[in-house]
């Protein structure tokens, strides 16, 4: 998504001995290139983990903020602390008398990067500065803790389902093939995924109505995305980035161009190594040497070379899934 190029060309990926190697400073990324061409670079992440821990995602941006939620912060702070034994207790009190919405958020709420980016926009348009702005959302991801009236808008909400200890069992189980998905466990992933969902289309139209506000919408590109799908026991699998299945990589991608104001539905496979070349095409910039992708403005290639998906072993799955997965989609067929 960052550089235009599949993962096994620029290696950040998940390994056996951690979460994943840096991106090295050698890869041009978006933010990277549109800093050389005058570009304010401006970044509000959710995701503090692969955004916050030196993975080198934040390559040229001015500004990137990224920080865990508070509940993540208490939580860790008990977990590792000298008096754990102590604290604990405590800990399961909270986690019985706040809701889930309040006290098992790993990551900052859409309202509050959006909060964030508004005012950083909002700073720096007067300046006239040409802005690249990045939101990175994390509420359609697990735990699945939607806020209240979204967390009920579908059916199969089951509150035996304890959303960490739970859902960190299951997880497991189902991957080590001890058992499946269970019938009511799978309706209130559901729910509550569907509900995360839902709350995050709202936000993504706050942006949208921002943008109008400013006078800006109609000359801004806007690119809606995701970087992986999810599983809820399909083939053994829970949760994400284990597979290169559908579930897995067919994801969403809504884009706006500038000036345009016609809906088009396009069924031809893409891939989100075509975000940077369309970018630097919309921009009239050139794009990078050896990126990989092809401007989605470009008319279809009758020979395009086929897409290739990819999934790399970490730490935290089971022995059999310890294995680099590949798929390869032929666009001419």
């Amino acid at each position: 998504m960052f550089t235009g190029l599949y993962t096994r060309s620029h290696g950040a990926h998940h390994n056996d001995e951690g979460l994943g190697a840096r991106l090295q400073d050698r890869f041009v990324t978006i933010a990277e290139r549109l800093s050389d061409a005058g570009y304010l670079n401006i970044g509000v992440v959710a995701n503090h983990i692969l955004f916050g821990s030196g993975y080198g995602l934040e390559q040229g941006f001015d500004t990137f903020d990224v920080k865990p939620s508070w509940p993540f912060v208490i939580i860790d702070r008990m977990r590792s602390a000298e008096a754990f034994l102590l604290r604990e207790p405590i800990f399961r009190h909270l986690a019985k008398r706040l809701p889930d919405h309040l006290f098992k958020r790993h990551y900052r709420r859409e309202e509050q990067i959006n909060s964030v980016a508004f005012a950083l926009v909002d700073r720096a348009l007067p300046r006239g500065d040409s802005l690249f702005l990045l939101l990175n959302y994390m509420d359609a991801h697990w735990p699945y803790v939607p806020p209240p009236s979204f967390d009920t808008r579908w059916p199969g909400k089951d509150l035996r389902f304890d959303t960490t200890r739970h859902f960190t069992v299951l997880r497991q189980v189902v991957r080590k093939r001890v058992r499946d998905v269970l019938d009511w466990e799978r309706a209130h992933l559901h729910s509550q995924y569907d509900g995360a969902i839902a709350y995050m289309d709202g936000q993504v139209d706050q942006v949208v109505d921002r943008l109008k506000r400013l006078g800006i919408y109609d000359e801004c590109l806007l690119i809606v995305t995701s970087d992986h799908g999810e599983a809820f026991g399909e083939r053994q699998l829970v949760q994400d980035a284990i597979s290169v299945c559908q579930d897995q990589v067919h994801v969403p991608l809504l884009i706006k161009f500038p000036g345009s104001a016609e809906g088009k539905i396009v069924d031809r496979p893409v891939s989100l190594i075509d975000l940077m070349p369309t970018i630097m095409d919309v921009l009239d910039l050139p794009t990078p040497d050896g990126v990989q992708g092809r401007s989605l403005l470009a008319p279809p290639a009758p020979d395009a070379e086929p897409m290739i998906r990819e999934s790399y072993p970490h730490i935290f799955l089971g022995s059999h899934f310890r294995r680099v997965e590949r798929a390869i989609y032929d666009q001419n067929m």
